[in-house]
């Protein structure tokens, strides 16, 4: 027994090990290197008006490379962003990563150009990039052997989002043989996606600018993803023979990133007007073979195979049949992929589709017919190819019983329109029911209904507000100056509206009274003592000097010692001379609560 459960222990343990050798034996990446940077014009020398590829090469991870925002480019020189790659050169036990920059250059006058030196970014250090010379000649004048030039050669017709767009990308040899062939090929824009599988590769003759050469062919699928007129290019890194290409011939591997000019593509959306049932991104010329079933003859609830194949050219590695929904009459399961053949032609094909379908009646003679559709860019629309019925006889359930169907995903179960649907139904009368049920004012599921939403938002509204009003308690706890401030904010206000209604009805005791109570209340804060213990000097405490010695001052004094004169006077001021008072005490009021703030 304690072995039969160490042995899936054992089996993982020795896999582990088994990938750990060979992790171990795969070379490493040299990034410890001193990063050697080298820039050059390719070809040095070119007629005004053609165009020449600025190259920056160093060893380092493309990743960690940054140029500055912008390069010092001479007068009367145009550069513009062309490919970036990067390739990983064995060298020993250790992998030397390469990255090259591009950029195409042209001039319109001759003259020599200098790209002086900068600097750039490489794992976070500065690195210097040594100057580099151009040669513009006259526009008519002899060009030199030039380097090996990419094109992208687009089929005809209009292109659409989704479909898969056929392209040419030639390698044109420079006349002396020196290109032995491609690698590392990229599409560059952000508005296509490349089929990295469909690349097919060969050797041809060409013929550019009017003469015959020799070039490297690829064709590859290149997928639009957004409409409108988006640009892209290709680039590779070509494999040179060192000894016969450039002024020094070097014995190592050569293979310089080469890349194209920008391509513009106008690509159009699909259209919306005319789209047919059953189209699932299917975009080329396609044929259905007739659909086989496994059996011919099966028992109602038993499953049973429908095989699709369809052949044709286009994104045939892209789309995926219709899944069709269950009915009353049929459970059917989503399509699987069995098989992709290529075809003779290129980016042609053959792919096999299974459907399960499992009957759920005796009555059925057919499977049912699935809708499929594709859209056809040479014809701009779409086009029918509906899987037909297929003849198959439905034998009744053993015993009678209806079959049993097996459990779907909601989408799948959703209700379908079928004309023969009732003649699987069994009309059956029940007894009316002695007493109502329940009302139902929806079929909705409870999760599916608003308030059930609302209802799981609340707990955790209601958490979260014991949770700030925790914090907040905690907070008061450790400063009860807010505390006290707020408290005797509201007593002030308390007391400014009696203030008000003792001058309304012109009662100076209350008026005396309240005004002190005011001052109390409003000063106590800031000395941390109780409103009833202050005097009238704390109160001129919270002023200072010059407000102490001036209007505001006096008047509080005047209030504290007319509260005296009418305690202990026998001639207590007058009501009016009191309530003259107040304009000047409300004035004193505020300023005291702005220092309460």
């Amino acid at each position: 027994m304690f072995g039969i459960f160490m042995a899936p222990a054992v089996q993982a343990q020795t896999n582990l090990d088994a990938l750990s050798t060979l992790m171990l034996q795969q070379p490493s990446i040299d990034v410890d290197a001193l990063v050697v940077v080298e820039a050059q014009f390719d070809p040095p020398s070119r007629p005004a008006g053609t165009v020449s590829t600025y190259r920056i090469t160093l060893n380092a991870m493309n990743e960690s490379v940054q140029l500055p925002p912008t390069l010092p480019i001479p007068p009367g020189l145009e550069l513009v962003a062309g490919g970036r790659g990067q390739l990983f050169l064995p060298n020993g036990n250790k992998l030397i990563p390469r990255t090259t920059i591009n950029f195409r250059a042209s001039a319109k006058n001759p003259g020599t150009y200098i790209m002086p030196s900068f600097s750039l970014t490489a794992y976070g250090k500065s690195v210097v990039v040594p100057q580099a010379r151009l040669v513009v000649t006259e526009a008519n004048a002899a060009a030199a052997p030039g380097s090996p030039t990419v094109l992208v050669e687009l089929p005809p017709g209009e292109f659409y989002t989704g479909q898969a767009i056929p392209l040419k990308v030639l390698l044109i040899d420079t006349g002396n043989n020196s290109v032995q062939g491609m690698t590392q090929l990229q599409i560059q824009g952000d508005a296509f996606m490349m089929d990295p599988t469909s690349i097919r590769q060969r050797r041809d003759i060409t013929t550019h600018n009017g003469r015959s050469y020799i070039a490297m062919v690829s064709e590859v699928l290149v997928t639009p993803i957004r409409h409108g007129k988006n640009q892209l290019l290709a680039q590779v890194n070509a494999i040179i023979n060192p000894t016969l290409f450039g002024p020094n011939p070097n014995p190592a591997l050569y293979m310089p990133l080469v890349d194209s000019a920008p391509v513009t593509l106008d690509v159009q959306p699909l259209p919306a007007t005319g789209q047919l049932l059953g189209f699932t991104g299917a975009m080329g010329r396609f044929q259905l073979e007739p659909p086989k079933l496994s059996s011919a003859e099966v028992r109602a609830g038993d499953p049973v195979t429908l095989t699709v194949i369809v052949k044709g050219e286009g994104n045939i590695s892209r789309f995926t049949l219709p899944r069709p929904v269950s009915t009353a009459l049929w459970q059917i399961f989503p399509p699987t992929t069995d098989a992709q053949v290529p075809g003779p032609a290129p980016f042609s094909g053959m792919r096999s589709f299974s459907y399960t379908l499992i009957p759920l009646s005796d009555q059925l003679r057919a499977t049912p017919a699935i809708p499929f559709a594709f859209f056809d860019p040479k014809l701009k629309g779409y086009v029918d190819i509906t899987i037909p019925p297929v003849p198959l006889k439905v034998n009744p359930a053993p015993g009678g019983a209806p079959p049993q169907t097996l459990a779907l995903a909601p989408s799948s179960m959703e209700s379908d329109t079928v004309n023969n649907e009732e003649e699987a139904r069994q009309t059956v009368m029940t007894g009316l029911a002695e007493t109502p049920g329940w009302q139902a004012w929806s079929y909705a599921p409870l999760q599916q209904r608003p308030w059930f939403i609302a209802l799981q938002i609340l707990p955790a509204g209601l958490l979260g507000g014991l949770w700030f009003w925790d914090r907040r308690r905690q907070y008061l706890a450790l400063h009860p100056e807010l505390v006290r401030k707020r408290q005797a904010q509201r007593a002030f206000k308390t007391h400014l509206r009696t203030l008000r209604k003792s001058v309304a009805h012109q009662d100076a005791p209350g008026f005396i009274s309240t005004a002190i109570a005011a001052m109390r209340v409003i000063c106590a804060p800031q000395s941390a003592a109780n409103p009833n213990a202050l005097v009238c000097e704390d109160v001129l405490h919270t002023l200072s000097p010059e407000e102490r010695a001036g209007t505001q001052g006096t008047l509080i004094r005047n209030i504290f010692a007319a509260a005296d004169g009418g305690r202990f006077s026998r001639q207590p001021t007058t009501a009016d001379a009191t309530l003259s008072l107040w304009p000047e005490l409300e004035k004193t009021l505020t300023m005291l609560q702005r220092k309460l703030l």
